[in-house]
Order: structure tokens, then C-alpha cells, then sequence
């Protein structure tokens, strides 16, 4: 037993180490937004823009993109919209790293998609990328602001 106590000592000091540099690295990046301002200010506007780029009233797509300005709007939209899904994984904002990181990193996929549809100019690919975020933030709702 008393040889397994060093080895394990050694492990245990080396982890403890690792994650103290882990906290320390990540400390010296200031938030400036709260996680709710963050929401509000980039993640739900953001994908408001992508929600907003494929709507179809009666069949017809109505309001959607037609210039390159406007699809670079989505675009940009969409990119900024993957940047704040990983800042909601910094530490102080992450609620846990189960499903807390699987919804950030579902709706990083999304906004992904979405950039890459708004460059390609595929409305179809908008609308999907726009379910796949909207299920990601429907997930995370459902589960940390239930009755949102």
C-alpha cells in the first residue's frame, strides 16, 4: 500500500497542477458581457439574422437574401454567431460540461452551416442550418430556463 501512495501522490499533485494553470490561463481574459448580455446582444440577434434569411409565408420564400450584401449580412451573422457559441464555454459562463458544452458546440454546427450556406446562397441549407440552431437553443432552454 505505502509504495502505491507515492505514485499516487506524484498524479494527483500533477493534475491539481495542470488544472490550477488551466484556471490561471483562462483568468487573465476578461468578460465584459454578462452571459445574459451575451444572449441578448450577439447570440439572439445573430440568429435572428439566419432565422430571419429563410422564411416562407404560404409557400413562398418571402424577405430572403438577394444581394451580396444581404447574403454577406447572413454570412457575417452566422459567424458570429459560432465566435459566441464559444464564448459561452469560457470559464464563468459554462454551467457544466455535459450538456452545457454539447448545446454550445450543436449550435456552433449550426452556425457553421449557416455560414456556409449564406456563402454558397442556398436557401434550402439556411433553413436547415436555421432548425439545427433553433433545436440547439430550444435544447438549452428547455433545460437551464425552463419555462422560457
Amino acid at each position: 500500500m505505502r509504495k502505491l501512495a507515492w505514485p499516487l501522490a506524484v498524479i494527483v499533485a500533477f493534475v491539481l497542477g495542470a488544472v490550477g494553470a488551466l484556471v490561471a490561463e483562462y483568468s487573465q481574459y476578461p468578460q465584459s458581457a454578462s452571459l445574459e448580455q451575451l444572449m441578448e446582444a450577439t447570440v439572439a440577434e445573430s440568429a435572428q439574422v439566419v432565422f430571419d434569411a429563410a422564411v416562407w409565408i404560404d409557400g413562398v420564400p418571402t424577405g430572403v437574401p438577394t444581394t451580396e450584401d444581404e447574403w454577406e449580412h447572413v454570412e457575417h451573422a452566422a459567424i458570429t454567431l459560432a465566435g459566441a457559441s464559444d464564448l459561452l464555454l469560457m470559464p464563468g459562463r459554462a454551467w457544466d460540461w455535459g450538456d452545457w458544452r454539447r448545446f454550445s458546440q450543436d449550435m456552433n454546427a449550426g452556425a457553421r452551416a449557416a455560414e456556409r450556406a449564406a456563402y454558397n446562397k442556398n436557401l434550402d441549407e439556411i433553413l436547415q442550418a436555421g432548425d439545427q440552431i433553433y433545436q440547439a437553443c430550444t435544447n438549452c432552454h428547455r433545460k437551464y430556463l425552463p419555462g422560457s
